[in-house]
């Protein structure tokens, strides 16, 4: 019989946890068929340890909609928390390309795949950094933590020179000729969202993938971009639905500048008409 917990005592066993994950933060362990390394200070990573997953929308989504053999990009693949859903999801003849330039979140993320051999072989991680296809680099750093102390997400602890060349999407799928379709283009940079977009106006158009992006007004406009430029972009290439990721609420761009003066950030998806959204 499950106990309830009174405001006052949950207090308590988080301080007791936060304690305790303090003087012992790391471990390794098994969360739904897959092997992670976990520092327990850091928000995602406690998420992994305590919940299963990071993001629960996400990886229901992640789940459903991807099958064996499709290939993916990962547009700020960090750790690693939805990369190896993507790789174990589409194993054993799919491609997962991640792209992740902060070297702190990239070796996590490397480091986390090499305990999974069974995933390993379907990712290939990048450490360039993607924008435009004037490869515009507004930024010489790139933070890549969240400490668990913090759940507004604006307390961070690890900071990353850029020192890779930048590439966008569409340059490197012209440069690559093992890539036949793009099954789903994920995306979570922190800002520079409608930049990458911009750079994958071609693969847009040519492959149809689904969009999976993060929406955060704020962090849009400090690179002097919006949300309202990514509905514009992507409805000029006939993505003309946008959903959560649990689909059953579609957004107006109204809908989302308004979800954003109370939501500091939230994913979204963009669907082309070509692409049934029966299962969802």
């Amino acid at each position: 019989m499950r106990i309830p917990l009174t405001q006052s005592l949950k207090t308590l066993v988080l301080k007791c946890m936060g304690l305790y994950f303090n003087k012992y933060p790391y471990a390794t362990c098994n969360r739904r068929g897959i092997r992670y390394s976990l520092d327990r200070r850091q928000l995602i990573d406690l998420n992994i340890y305590l919940k299963g997953k990071w993001e629960e929308d996400t990886v229901d989504f992640l789940e459903k909609y991807l099958l064996p053999g499709d290939i993916v990009l990962e547009v700020g693949a960090n750790v690693g928390a939805h990369t190896c859903t993507i790789a174990k999801t589409i194993q054993p003849n799919g491609m997962l390309y991640a792209f992740e330039p902060a070297g702190y979140a990239r070796q996590k993320l490397l480091y986390n795949l090499s305990l999974n051999s069974g995933i390993q072989s379907c990712v290939k991680v990048l450490a360039n950094p993607v924008t435009d296809n004037e490869l515009n680099l507004p930024w010489l750093e790139i933070r890549s933590s969240f400490s668990a102390k913090s759940l507004d997400k604006t307390e961070r602890t690890e900071m990353d020179k850029i020192t890779t060349k930048p590439i966008s999407i569409d340059q490197f799928i012209e440069a690559s000729s093992e890539i036949d379709h793009v099954k789903l283009i994920k995306i979570d940079v922190d800002g520079y969202d409608y930049k990458v977009l911009k750079g994958a106006t071609e693969t847009l158009r040519r492959f149809r993938p689904m969009v999976f992006v993060e929406f955060c007004e704020q962090a849009l406009n400090g690179q002097g971009d919006s949300i309202v430029d990514i509905y514009e972009l992507l409805r000029g290439l006939g993505y003309d639905k946008c959903f959560l990721p649990n689909f059953k609420i579609g957004l107006s761009v109204n809908e989302a500048l308004a979800r954003c003066k109370t939501d500091f950030g939230f994913n979204v998806i963009f669907s082309p008409p070509e692409h049934s959204l029966s299962g969802f």
